[in-house]
């Protein structure tokens, strides 16, 4: 996993930024998100992702396996769409799988 200390340093590397100005940046882009999500705003990251808080209303389900009903309370959750980046890394991964298999069967 890629922590932001790692990021700050990819991207120090990348922009030729300080690792401590860039790791300031990421700090203040997580607590900038974070707000703006809490105010019911959706965030679009560049082509990766978009994410933003929605309202699980409360209701009913019931539990088959002890034959009961649960009262699930209203919650809100974290909904995610990826876009076309991401969507363009899942076809890339998928292509080099199919790669390395094909080459495996030919051995």
């Amino acid at each position: 996993m890629v922590n932001r200390k790692d990021l700050s340093r990819r991207i120090a590397q990348e922009t030729g930024f300080t690792i401590k100005d860039t790791d300031e940046v990421l700090k203040a882009l997580a607590t900038v998100m974070e707000d703006a999500l809490r105010d019911g705003e959706e965030i679009k990251f560049d082509k990766l992702f978009k994410v933003r808080m929605e309202v699980m209303e409360d209701k009913w389900v019931h539990d088959g396996l002890n034959n009961r009903s649960i009262y699930k309370a209203p919650r809100e959750r974290a909904k995610f769409h990826k876009l076309s980046g991401i969507e363009a890394l899942e076809r890339d991964v998928e292509e080099a799988e199919r790669d390395r298999q094909a080459r495996r069967s030919q051995e």
